[in-house]
């Protein structure tokens, strides 16, 4: 049962991380969205990097900032 879960967890992780689709960043700053932006035809791993950079511009102006990926 075990092997059975983590061979399930590889293929969803697998499976998230080859899905080229569109994501969107979307920034809060607890409240109220900041900013958003889209990230056309991209695998979620190179989208969610793209956005943990814009968090880190984005907190350069606003420290109680946060992005993440939609």
């Amino acid at each position: 049962m075990k092997k059975l879960l983590v061979a399930a967890s590889i293929i969803m992780a697998l499976g998230m991380s080859s899905c080229k689709k569109s994501w969107n960043c979307v920034c809060t700053d607890g409240t109220n969205q900041i900013t958003a932006e889209t990230y056309k035809e991209t695998k979620f791993l190179t989208a969610k990097e793209k956005c943990d950079s814009k968090q880190a511009d984005v907190r350069a102006i606003n420290p109680n900032a946060s992005c993440s990926i939609k």
